[in-house]
């Protein structure tokens, strides 16, 4: 931004015209304040998307149950794939799913590391697409285990004024499980 800033002045200095640069100036620092050229959409809407993101599985370390339903929309279907069979596709199985395996007390969540995030937006945004890859670290009645190197991917709309996931995706890369970079590990 100072670059262009700097570019502007030398071209207002050669024109010699002052109140140039201030109208300038003004509509660079203020009329686009809090913008990023994501598409026009707001740095803190972006920060709110990344946060929802996190959420979704951020939520494990406390055992904040609320958070996680709070990334979901509440009366309406959605899915969640796993790279094992089966799928959620509605709040009622989420909770089902929740209660009976990550809030017994023999899951621990032990870490989250979520890498190369990249979001995009629709040109109306209130859709936004996300891709990452995730190592999600934790503990099963002592056993520790892990994703390592999983793929997610996922949808997002805004409801209401509140960004909730739609749909996502886990897997790993076939090669990479074959290879032992990638899957469910379980650790010593």
């Amino acid at each position: 931004m100072w670059i262009l800033i700097d570019m502007l002045q030398q071209e207002v200095r050669m024109k010699g015209n002052q109140l140039a640069l201030v109208v300038v100036l003004f509509s660079i620092l203020f009329g686009n304040f809090g913008c990023l050229t994501k598409g026009g959409i707001p740095s803190e809407e972006i920060a709110v998307v990344q946060q929802v993101i996190y959420d979704s599985m951020g939520w494990a370390k406390n055992k904040d149950k609320d958070l996680l339903y709070s990334c979901f929309p509440q009366n309406s279907c959605f899915l969640i794939l796993n790279p094992m069979s089966g799928s959620i596709n509605n709040l009622d199985v989420l909770k089902k799913v929740t209660e009976e395996y990550w809030m017994d007390p023999r899951f621990k969540a032990t870490g989250l590391d979520v890498r190369n995030l990249e979001i995009s937006f629709s040109k109306s945004g209130d859709v936004a697409w996300f891709s990452a890859f995730v190592d999600d670290h934790g503990e099963w009645d002592g056993q520790k285990m892990a994703w390592i190197n999983a793929r997610w991917t996922g949808v997002l709309e805004k409801r209401s004024r509140k960004w909730v996931i739609m749909q996502e995706h886990f897997s790993f890369a076939i090669d990479e499980v074959e290879e032992g970079k990638s899957g469910l590990k379980k650790m010593n």
